[in-house]
């Protein structure tokens, strides 16, 4: 299985300083930004498409563990590992 990446270790995530803020803003700016927007629409997620989120003060990293689930990057995996989270859900719906 691909190993998935934190945001800080991808070459697309790119930072954005406020005009009065010590702190950046962090943003995907991976090519597949409409997979970004579909995903965001489908969710119903209330942020700005693409949004990873804030850093700590003066840092240049965001504060992030792992990708959020709306990377492209794992939508990759996902692809790769086939549809066993929808073969549970089928088998579920299916007990007594």
């Amino acid at each position: 299985m691909k190993n998935i990446k934190k945001c800080a270790e991808c070459g697309y995530c790119r930072r954005e300083k406020g005009t009065y803020s010590t702190r950046y803003g962090f943003y995907c700016g991976h090519p597949d930004r409409g997979y970004i927007e579909d995903y965001f629409l489908r969710k119903q997620v209330k942020k700005i498409p693409g949004f990873i989120g804030f850093g700590k003060p003066f840092s240049g990293t965001p504060a992030l563990k792992t990708s959020p689930a709306w990377c492209p990057e794992k939508k990759e995996v996902k692809l790769q590992m086939g549809s066993k989270a929808e073969d549970y859900k089928k088998n579920v719906g299916n007990l007594p």
